[in-house]
């Protein structure tokens, strides 16, 4: 008895999911990613200003804590131009 009670309020609530969440969820795309993509936007680097932002991936801390990929400050561009002043 008690399974087939069990099993009528899954379907139930089944239904009425099916029901209600299309409804609130208008989305064009769903995309499930696991760990970091690659890159985000720019690729493995772009230039900011004078600075090349490199792409630095995700990785495990010491601490068994996944740390997510970023883009951190690498190379300042140098101006040949400012040296002759």
């Amino acid at each position: 008895m008690k399974i087939k009670i069990n099993k009528k309020l899954l379907l139930a609530g089944l239904a009425a999911a099916s029901i209600v969440f299309p409804a609130a969820v208008r989305a064009e795309e769903i995309r499930i990613e696991v760990w970091d993509r690659p890159y985000y936007t720019h690729g493995h680097h772009y230039w900011d200003h004078d600075w090349e932002m490199v792409w630095v991936p995700g990785h495990w801390d010491e601490h068994h804590r996944w740390i997510h990929g970023r883009y951190a400050r690498g190379e300042h561009r140098h101006h040949h131009d400012d040296d002759h002043r």
